[in-house]
């Protein structure tokens, strides 16, 4: 039992199933990643889901095992608003995201994309064959709300979605979305209404230019529409939490907004804007 989060669980290696993680029980792994585990000869390269636990809008991404590289989930598990990307099964009989044996296992607001395997590269639902519900995966499986278009990642390594994905106000809401909950990078869950499937709420607000000069930044960004907001940088991707304010409240003017960032950490890896509260 018990709640596990913010947590990056990466680079472990098991003979066994569930090398990066054996959830069980009545157990939650939340807002957290697991990535580049691998599997040498049992299921689940990053994950073993088993009754009855919980997966909640994590990133489970660039795993390796014989089969089901993402995760294997087994009897009455749920798993949602994840994304699970870029995993690989080595097996004949392998299926690089995920396999679903026995007991009603529940994919809610899920994109499995971008997986590969010589037998599946998404999934494996057996005799679950509604296990999917606004999610994201290809082929398109039987359930409401699916889809099965390529969910636009903003990079092959960045499982974030671009302002053009289908999966924005996709999903579908659950009770623990409301305020304030975030999503991974500590965003609204719900920005629009409708949460979006996967781990990424996206924000909307997009830079749509920039110029270098020394040691200062200028970044335009187009909003849509015009308010208070502020600018913030990242020392490193990925976690809930990580972003510095470097400005005090700004407003948009005509949708835009152009912020001068100056003396930044030399070694810093994002910048954004977000509405400011």
């Amino acid at each position: 039992g018990g709640t596990v989060s913010n947590v990056i669980v990466q680079h472990s290696q098991s003979t066994a199933g569930g090398a990066g993680a054996f959830v069980q029980g009545t157990a939650l792994l939340t807002h957290s990643i697991v990535r580049t585990n691998r599997c040498t000869e049992g299921l689940g390269g990053g994950i073993w889901l088993s009754t009855p636990a919980s997966l909640r809008c994590c990133f489970v991404v660039d795993n390796l095992a014989l089969n089901s590289a993402g995760f294997f989930a087994n009897n009455p598990v749920t798993i949602e608003a994840c994304t699970i990307a870029g995993n690989e099964a080595s097996s004949i009989s392998g299926v690089g995201g995920m396999m679903i044996s026995a007991g009603a296992v529940r994919v809610v607001g899920c994109i499995v994309y971008s997986n590969r395997g010589p037998a599946a590269a998404e999934y494996l639902t057996g005799t679950n064959a509604d296990a999917f519900s606004y999610s994201c995966t290809h082929p398109l499986p039987p359930g409401p709300g699916n889809i099965d278009e390529p969910p636009q990642f903003a990079g092959p390594t960045n499982r974030h979605l671009r302002p053009t994905s289908p999966c924005i106000n996709a999903g579908t809401n659950r009770a623990w979305m409301a305020a304030p909950a975030t999503d991974f990078d500590g965003e609204p869950r719900i920005l629009s209404g409708t949460a979006d499937m996967g781990a990424d709420e996206v924000s909307r607000l997009a830079a749509v230019a920039m110029e270098v000069a020394s040691n200062t930044v200028a970044t335009t960004w187009d909003t849509p529409a015009d308010g208070v907001f502020l600018a913030q940088y990242s020392l490193a991707l990925g976690m809930a939490g990580s972003w510095t304010n470097f400005t005090g409240p700004m407003t948009s003017v005509n949708e835009r907004l152009t912020v001068v960032f100056t003396n930044l950490p030399h070694r810093h890896a994002a910048q954004r804007l977000v509405t400011a509260p």
